[in-house]
């Protein structure tokens, strides 16, 4: 009777863990459009969390894209926020 239990239980942990990364995603991609007044193509959360859960690393990246110029403002490895220390906070 519990022989499957620590398949059930890792199943469990592994979509407890997408939930929580779909769920941060969406959020984070709602505050980014919203912020750059970025509109949506589907009404309510819909659009952003289908995006995320389609193709998260797509999604990722337009979320990157929309918020900083690498042309301008190329990445830097050491420094906190990803970019050189004298890029703006807002482009």
């Amino acid at each position: 009777a519990f022989g499957n239990l620590p398949v059930i239980g890792t199943s469990l942990i592994v979509l407890y863990i997408f939930g929580v990364l779909l769920w941060t995603g969406r959020n984070l991609r709602r505050t980014i459009r919203e912020r750059y007044n970025i509109p949506s193509s589907l009404p309510g959360p819909i659009d952003d969390c289908c995006c995320m859960l389609v193709c998260c690393c797509c999604a990722s990246i337009q979320m990157s894209r929309q918020t900083h110029n690498d042309k301008e403002y190329p990445g830097s490895c050491c420094t906190p926020t990803g970019l050189d220390l004298d890029a703006p906070d807002m482009v």
